[in-house]
C-alpha cells in the first residue's frame, strides 16, 4: 500500500524493462498494492497462445504500431540498443483504447508502463551498457492528462 501512500488518486507506475521476468516481478508487487493496476503492452503479446488470453482476461491495454517501410510492424519487441526500429502508433487503432485508458483512469484505475516500449536486450547481447533506451512518451502524455501520481 505504501505505493498509493493513502490517496484515492490514480497511480502511474514506471519501471526499467530487462527481462520477461519484470512483467512477473511486477505483476505480483503491485496486485498486492491495493490498486487496479492496467499495463500497457505491445499489441503482439496479445497474439501469444495463452499470455494473450491471460493480457485480456486482466483488462490490460495494448499499444498498436504502424508497419514500417520494411513491411514488418513497428514491433517494441523487436527494439535494441544496438538496432533502433522505427516505432510509431496506429492512432487510428489506438483511439478506441485510448478511450478504454480514460474510463480506467477516471474510474479509480492504475496504468503500469515501461518507458522504453521494450526489453533492453544491449545486456544479454554483451554489448556495452550504454544506459536506457530512447522513450516513448505515450504513458507520460496519459499521466500528464490525468494528473496521475
Amino acid at each position: 500500500d505504501g505505493l498509493r501512500e493513502g490517496s484515492k488518486d490514480s497511480v502511474m507506475c514506471v519501471m526499467n524493462h530487462s527481462s520477461f521476468i519484470d512483467s512477473l516481478v511486477a505483476s505480483v508487487v503491485l496486485s498486492r498494492c491495493n490498486g487496479d493496476f492496467r499495463f500497457l503492452m505491445t499489441e503482439a503479446l496479445f497474439h501469444i497462445p495463452m499470455w494473450g488470453t491471460m493480457c485480456r482476461m486482466l483488462g490490460h491495454f495494448p499499444v498498436f504500431s504502424k508497419v514500417n517501410k520494411s513491411g514488418s510492424i513497428g514491433d517494441p519487441l523487436a527494439i535494441s540498443a544496438d538496432k533502433h526500429e522505427d516505432f510509431s502508433l496506429d492512432r487510428k487503432k489506438q483511439a478506441a483504447i485510448v478511450r478504454q485508458i480514460d474510463a480506467h483512469i477516471k474510474g479509480g484505475g492504475d496504468i503500469f508502463i515501461y518507458p522504453e516500449g521494450t526489453i533492453n536486450r544491449s545486456i544479454r547481447r554483451g554489448l556495452p551498457v550504454t544506459g536506457l533506451l530512447p522513450f516513448r512518451f505515450g504513458g507520460f502524455s496519459i499521466a500528464a492528462k490525468h494528473e496521475m501520481q
